[in-house]
């Protein structure tokens, strides 16, 4: 079977190969426990990859204004994909919050920091 190939169309690294920095998994975390407080983040009792990719989005903003999608960058969190990567990786070390993201969400095409916001499939 070959490698799973990188689902970021920025990066040609193997999502098994792909890291990120502590900072990284620590603020998927955060934006993962406002998730689960926001109903509209959620979709059947569980968070879904739409509701949490919107949160990260917000809490970049709220918490390092216009340097925001530059955080993000320096932490190899460039698109949704990413955002899906470190919740399998949290779901699978058995972090109880990431367990409260559907595992069956699609974290695919919902943003792109390279792409202007208009268009990501993001609805706010």
């Amino acid at each position: 079977m070959s490698e799973p190939i990188s689902s970021s169309p920025n990066s040609p690294t193997p999502d098994s190969e792909r890291k990120h920095p502590i900072d990284a998994v620590h603020f998927v975390h955060h934006a993962i426990k406002h998730a689960i407080r926001d109903a509209a983040a959620q979709h059947s009792g569980k968070v879904s990859g739409e509701g949490l990719c919107r949160i990260l989005l917000e809490l970049a903003v709220d918490e390092f204004g216009g340097e925001g999608a530059n955080v993000l960058k320096q932490w190899n969190i460039q698109t949704s994909d990413d955002v899906g990567l470190i919740v399998v990786r949290m779901q699978a070390a058995e972090i109880d919050e990431a367990n409260r993201v559907d595992q069956d969400s699609n974290f695919g095409g919902w943003f792109d920091l390279d792409q202007p916001a208009e268009q990501w499939n993001l609805k706010w």
